[in-house]
């Protein structure tokens, strides 16, 4: 079983070629914080510390990102990431947990559920990220609006015009 002590994040070996940097506080039933596409567990800094208070929150670095290193064999789609959350709670005997993931951790936390039903006790999926072949072809289903606005981001000129627009 892995100790982790106060604050300080630490390093838990899943497999030869899969580590993930967590971070460890409080106490209580364990509830697992995920973070979004390039971020890492300090994205949630200011989250844990109030949540700490009745849980203890393991917050973690998805392989490749943040401070755990990367895997060479690693294909870094959501599958890959699934195995990895699930080894994590898995490798720390982790049940009735609490998920909640945003954007591509949302989605992770969905799947992972649904591969755990019987480890996992609630999800919160804040704004989950939409897997598919392309860039936004999860939001271009949403209406011919979403569609407009994500495939004009493509076109050079279009794209240039929306983004100043949006910062207005």
């Amino acid at each position: 079983m892995l100790s982790v002590t106060g604050d300080k994040p630490s390093l838990l070996k899943i497999s030869d070629t899969l580590s993930v940097r967590l971070q460890k506080i409080g106490s209580g039933p364990p509830l697992l914080l995920i973070h979004t596409i390039r971020t890492q567990l300090e994205y949630f800094r200011s989250l844990a510390p109030p949540l700490a208070g009745l849980d203890t929150v393991y917050a973690i670095d998805l392989p490749g990102h943040g401070h755990s290193p990367i895997d060479p064999s690693g294909s870094f789609d959501e599958p890959y990431f699934r195995r990895a959350v699930i080894r994590f709670i898995e490798e720390l005997d982790l049940s009735g947990v609490t998920i909640v993931g945003e954007s591509i951790g949302g989605a992770l936390a969905l799947t992972v559920a649904a591969s755990l039903p019987e480890r996992v006790k609630r999800v919160y999926a804040i704004n989950p990220y939409d897997y598919e072949t392309r860039y936004g072809d999860g939001i271009r289903r949403g209406n011919w609006l979403a569609n407009f606005i994500i495939g004009s981001l493509q076109i050079p000129l279009l794209g240039a015009v929306n983004a100043a627009l949006e910062t207005r």
